[in-house]
Formats: C-alpha cells, sequence, structure tokens
C-alpha cells in the first residue's frame, strides 16, 4: 500500500495478536541491546485469561517492523482482579540494559509500583522489587494514571515520577543498584487531579520541572524545580503550582516539544471537554497564552507530537473513541501543522478508522527508515471479545505515493536531462563533421 498523499502519512499493516487480549501501555526500548527497537506493553486483563497469565510482556524487534512471539517480562504482578494499569522503561541499575517499571490498583491493597531486572540483556527479567505500595502511612496512590523515570534531582541517580489522582509522588533513586528511598517524596501535594504530566526544563536551569493537565480543575499548569522552596532538601523540591490556564475544558492530555522552532519546550494539550487541541509556547521560561492548534469531533485521550512528514515541523497525532455511548471504536488521526502557512485547523488525514482501537498509542521508528511509527493497543472487556489487540501502522516517505505531481516533476527531470544530453551529443558529431568535411568522411 502507498501513502495517502505526497506530502507524508502512513500505511495501514495490522498486526493480530489475540494471546495480548488485554493490552494497554505500549512502550519502545532495546531491550537485548541489539541496536533493534522492541516493545514492551503491560496487560491490564492478562489475568483474565485462561493459561497465559503474563502481566508485562515484550515482542522482540527484527530492525524491519516485524516481531518475535509475545515473551514474558512478568507474570506475578497483578492482584485476583486486574493486572499493571501504566508502565514506565529505565536502566535503574546502570548495567546498560533497560529495566521495566509497572504499577496496578487493587480495590482491598491499594497501588503497588515495582521494578523488574533486565538480565543484562538475556531477554528475562527478576521478581517485582517493590518501590511504592498503599499504607496508611505511605501516600495512597489513588487512581494511578503514568509513570516517568528520570533523574529529577540531578544527583545521577534514576528516580520514579508518578501521577496519583490527587498528588504526583515522587521515589528518589539513592544508588546505582536500583535501590530506593521508601519516603515519597511530593511534586504536588494540593488536592488538584492531575492526570497526565510531562517532565521538560522550561526555564533551562539544568533541572526538569513538571507540567500536568488536571481535569477536574479544567486547568494546565507547571511546578517548578527548585532548591529555594520553604521545605527544600535540594534540588527536587517543588513550588506551587504555576497556572498556564484554567479554561482548559476537561484537559485529558499532554505532550512537548519545540513547535515553534525557538529553541524552548512548547506544550500541547488536549481539552478534550470542548474538542480542541491547544499549544503553550514557551517564550524563554514562561508560557503565553494557549493557541488553539486543531479541533477534534471525537473523544480524545491522547496526544502525541512527531513530525510526520518531514517538512521540519512538529506535528501532532491523537488517538479518540467514539462518541457512541460504551463504544471502544476509534481512530488515530494526525494535524499537519502547517508554519509556512500558520497554525491551521482540522488538516489531518484519518490512520485508522472505526477498527477497534482503543487504549494506547506510542511512536517510534520501528523498522529503521527515519520515520515515526505508530503502534496501538487495545484493552478488550472481557474474554467473550476477540480480534486484534496490537496494530502497527508504518509512516511512509513523503512523495511516495505514485503518480502524484512530485513523482511527474522527476520524470519530466529525468527526460529532460537524457534529452538535453542527446542534444550535445549531436551537435558535438555535427561540428565535428564540419570541420573534418568530405575528407574526413572518405578517409
Amino acid at each position: 500500500m502507498s501513502c495517502p498523499s505526497n506530502y507524508g502519512g502512513f500505511q495501514f499493516t495490522q498486526k493480530k495478536d489475540t494471546n495480548n487480549d488485554g493490552a494497554n501501555t505500549v512502550k519502545f526500548a532495546d531491550i537485548n541491546g541489539d541496536k533493534k527497537i522492541d516493545l514492551i506493553v503491560s496487560r491490564q486483563n492478562a489475568n483474565l485469561l485462561d493459561g497465559n497469565k503474563m502481566d508485562i510482556a515484550f515482542y522482540q524487534g527484527y530492525g524491519d517492523g516485524t516481531f518475535s512471539y509475545i515473551e514474558k517480562v512478568t507474570d506475578q504482578f497483578h492482584s485476583t482482579t486486574r493486572g499493571p494499569t501504566t508502565i514506565a522503561i529505565g536502566d535503574l541499575n546502570n548495567d546498560g540494559y533497560p529495566d521495566v517499571i509497572g504499577a496496578y490498583t487493587d480495590a482491598t491493597t491499594g497501588t503497588i509500583i515495582s521494578w523488574f531486572k533486565n538480565d543484562g540483556g538475556y531477554e528475562t527479567f527478576g521478581l517485582p522489587q517493590v518501590i511504592h505500595q498503599d499504607t496508611e502511612i505511605v501516600p495512597r496512590c489513588l487512581a494511578i494514571q503514568q509513570l516517568e523515570v528520570v533523574d529529577l534531582n540531578k544527583d545521577g541517580f534514576l528516580d520514579v515520577v508518578a501521577a496519583c489522582g490527587t498528588n504526583i509522588l515522587w521515589y528518589q533513586g539513592i544508588d546505582k543498584n536500583g535501590n530506593f528511598d521508601p519516603k515519597a517524596k511530593f511534586v504536588s501535594s494540593d488536592g488538584s487531579h492531575s492526570r497526565r504530566f510531562q517532565i521538560i526544563d522550561v526555564n533551562k536551569d539544568s533541572y526538569p520541572d513538571v507540567v500536568v493537565v488536571q481535569d477536574k480543575e479544567n486547568s494546565v499548569a507547571y511546578y517548578k524545580n527548585t532548591e529555594y522552596s520553604p521545605s527544600t532538601d535540594g534540588k527536587g523540591s517543588f513550588d506551587a503550582a504555576i497556572s498556564m490556564d484554567t479554561a482548559c475544558k476537561n484537559a485529558f492530555d499532554i505532550t512537548s516539544g519545540d513547535f515553534n522552532q525557538n529553541g524552548w519546550e512548547d506544550i500541547a494539550v488536549i481539552c478534550e471537554g470542548d474538542g480542541r487541541v491547544v499549544l503553550y509556547e514557551n517564550n524563554e521560561g514562561t508560557f503565553g497564552y494557549g493557541k488553539q492548534i486543531a479541533t477534534t469531533n471525537k473523544i480524545s485521550h491522547q496526544i502525541e507530537s512527531t513530525d510526520v512528514n518531514r517538512d521540519g515541523y512538529l506535528d501532532v497525532v491523537i488517538r479518540s473513541l467514539s462518541t457512541t455511548q460504551n463504544s471502544m471504536e476509534g481512530v488515530v488521526t494526525w494535524y499537519d501543522l502547517n508554519h509556512n502557512q500558520g497554525y491551521v485547523n482540522d488538516v489531518y488525514q484519518q490512520i485508522v478508522g472505526t477498527d477497534g482501537i482503543g487504549n494506547y498509542l506510542a511512536i517510534g521508528d520501528l523498522n529503521g527508515d527515519g520515520f515515526g511509527d505508530v503502534t496501538m493497543s487495545k484493552d478488550w472487556i472481557s474474554t467473550s471479545q476477540t480480534g486484534f489487540t496490537l496494530i502497527s501502522v508504518e509512516s511512509c516517505t513523503a512523495g511516495s505515493s505514485g503518480g502524484g505531481f512530485g513523482t511527474f516533476v522527476l520524470v519530466v527531470f529525468i527526460f529532460g536531462l537524457i534529452g538535453g544530453l542527446g542534444y550535445l551529443c549531436w551537435r558535438w558529431k555535427k561540428n565535428r563533421d564540419n570541420d573534418f568535411g568530405d575528407g574526413f568522411l572518405s578517409a
């Protein structure tokens, strides 16, 4: 299948895997050190399947966009009702191989966050090592939405950050063996419902800040990483929220990138309640008023940034659900933010139609061609449903559709070049014949 247009796009390459029923979060990493991207998935409903209880699994990538059969990270990380709801990737013990961090919430025991040691690239992982478990004295991590791994306090050790409903917790890595301070620290504890977040250096002081969307408050805000907070114990303390917007209705998801190419990280957000995608440009450490860069007519739940058509400007890819009540059908679209003509609304190409895409999308170069491909998962509600749960959609090179204007120009150029060379050869021969005349011909 060719690209849908001359300006870049996607060609649908469906990957069925009924053994991966229950997949939600998808991450990319090189698990075994072969310099090829592998897929790691959390499987929220995995324990509901007979005989296959892999809570977290992976697919070894072959470098050409194809993958191995499903392989186990762990089958020992679930409650009696649910498996992990989210995962993150990071080399916690500094051995050169990415480890897996997972979280799940049980109605009785609360939320548990653990990490799984990658055993030196042999494609096996260790038992769960607990980072956080809700107790009466440990802050409860309710309705966990997101995990990330980053060195928040710049001490050389990776930390774990978790969006926990009414607060954002972080656990400090204390050595290069993957050990953590058992006492949770706070990015925020103001009671606001921080649903999703991005970790970027807003003001270029070399310390990562946390930008959040708060759906119940219709708010976009950020928490500045500072050593000057009243409760400071060094970098990794955070000031009170700095508001960027309080009119982003049901602020649902967030992505980051230098959209305006001024060298500072900007933020793009889905305001799901009013069908808008809004960009907040970073003006050397402060955010300007939000600019609407796209509108959606679906229930949009996830946003990612990438340069789809390789025009040098970031675009956004959005995963949406159907507007039909109780339907898991949905679409994934990309919005071409053509900066040569300003931000434009509703300039998009549909990647996948109503084929049941539901739960998560991730973008990465799966086949080594330099373009960001899309992998999506669906979380089936019950085992009575059947069908695919992992799909890959290959990003194809701009101008590869065939028969378009770009191809026409190229063909005309080639034939023109051949014709021009032919004409020069003819003129050279004619001039030579004129110079030597009949004597040359009769010699």
